[in-house]
């Protein structure tokens, strides 16, 4: 394979007087740079703190994601509020055609030897993330299972405003808007 065939240059003026590597080129080091922050070795520690989710499903397979941020380096609140990815760590990203409780039970296990034991979890309480985490607690009920704020707030919405006409109808509304 030719090196210069991955380094051919876009016909666009970007101010650089260099040429710009293909997209091709740009893709393979995101793809190498994404590995290599999930597979290298990660502080040990009693303070990391899990954000788990599964990806949109497409296809047969969904990912579940683990990031992760050390309790001990959180920012004051302020500015650093929200967090933002470049303050947590990739600790996982696995893809699966099915997930059960089982499943992700056996996800949150693997990734202790990354980090040690979380302080928390937290996750949307989808049924196989609650079962999973709910497992994982029998062994470790040292770690906290935290409901994402937002997703509680919904649910709580939800619950309140769902006998409502008006809201009924907006929310019918709503989910035939098309994103732009």
């Amino acid at each position: 394979c030719n090196a210069l065939a991955w380094m051919r240059a876009m016909d666009v003026d970007w101010g650089f007087d260099f040429p710009v590597p293909h997209f091709t080129t740009v893709r393979l080091w995101l793809l190498r740079l994404g590995h290599y922050n999930l597979s290298r070795p990660k502080e040990q520690g009693d303070d990391w703190v899990w954000i788990i989710d599964h990806s949109n499903q497409i296809g047969q397979e969904k990912c579940l994601m683990i990031l992760g941020v050390r309790a001990s380096q959180l920012p004051p609140p302020g500015e650093d509020f929200p967090l933002s990815l470049t303050q947590m760590e990739a600790i996982e990203l696995e893809p699966v055609i099915e997930s059960d409780k089982q499943v992700v039970y056996r996800q949150l296990k693997a990734n202790v030897v990354k980090t040690g034991v979380p302080r928390a979890i937290i996750s949307d309480h989808g049924g196989d993330l609650a079962g999973g985490i709910a497992l994982f607690r029998k062994e470790h009920p040292q770690s906290l299972d935290i409901y994402d704020i937002t997703h509680k707030a919904a649910c709580l919405l939800k619950a309140l405003l769902e006998r409502d006409e008006q809201w009924s109808g907006f929310a019918a509304q709503a989910g035939q808007t098309k994103w732009v």
